[in-house]
C-alpha cells in the first residue's frame, strides 16, 4: 500500500521529481521530468546531468546539488534552462534522501516551471511603474469608497500627500 501511494504521488505531481545519486547519476525520474526531456525514464536513469544539458546548464545543477550535499540540508532555488529550445524557470525544492547511518544516499530535486508565473510578475512591474510614473492622476477605492492607492501625480496634484502617505497609501 505504502509503495502504491509513493508511486502515485510521483507519477502525477505537477512538478518535474528526480532522485540523483551522489556522484550525479538519475536514479528516478517522473513523468513531467521525462516529458520535458522528451525522453523515457531509462533513457534517463544512470545519465548525468552533463548526459541532459549543456555545459553551463548542467554545471549550475551540479553545483546546487553539490550544495546540498555538503550541507545535508533543503534547499530552494531557481533554476533556468531550455525546454524546446525556449528558457524556461523552475523553483527547485531540493533535498538530501539520507541512509540510517545519515550519509546522503540521493538528492532529490522537486522543479515546478514557474516561467509563466515570472512572465506575470513581469508585466505587473511594468505595469505599477508606469502606472506611479504616470503624469495622470490615478487612485483605486475599495467598494468602501475609500482610496486604497494613489499615485505620486494623483497625491501631488490634490495636496494630500502628507496625509495620504500617513495611512500607507501609494
Amino acid at each position: 500500500e505504502r509503495d502504491f501511494k509513493f508511486g502515485a504521488i510521483v507519477r502525477h505531481n505537477p512538478s518535474a521529481l528526480t532522485l540523483k545519486t551522489p556522484d550525479g547519476r538519475y536514479a528516478l525520474a517522473n513523468p513531467n521530468f521525462q516529458a520535458i526531456h522528451a525522453r523515457r525514464e531509462d533513457q534517463i536513469v544512470g545519465k548525468t546531468d552533463f548526459d541532459l544539458y549543456p555545459v553551463d546548464t548542467a554545471e549550475t545543477f551540479r553545483a546546487n546539488d553539490a550544495c546540498v550535499l555538503k550541507t545535508l540540508q533543503p534547499h530552494a532555488i531557481e533554476e533556468n534552462m531550455l525546454v524546446d529550445g525556449q528558457p524556461h524557470t523552475f523553483m527547485s525544492h531540493m533535498f538530501p534522501i539520507l541512509d540510517a547511518s545519515g550519509a546522503a544516499r540521493f538528492v532529490c530535486r522537486i522543479s515546478l516551471d514557474i516561467t509563466e508565473s515570472k512572465k506575470v510578475e513581469e508585466q505587473l512591474r511594468k505595469l505599477a511603474q508606469a502606472v506611479e510614473q504616470s503624469p495622470g492622476n490615478i487612485f483605486i477605492t475599495g467598494l468602501d469608497a475609500r482610496i486604497e492607492y494613489a499615485n505620486e501625480a494623483f497625491l501631488r496634484n490634490t495636496g494630500q500627500q502628507s496625509a495620504m502617505r500617513s495611512v500607507n497609501i501609494g
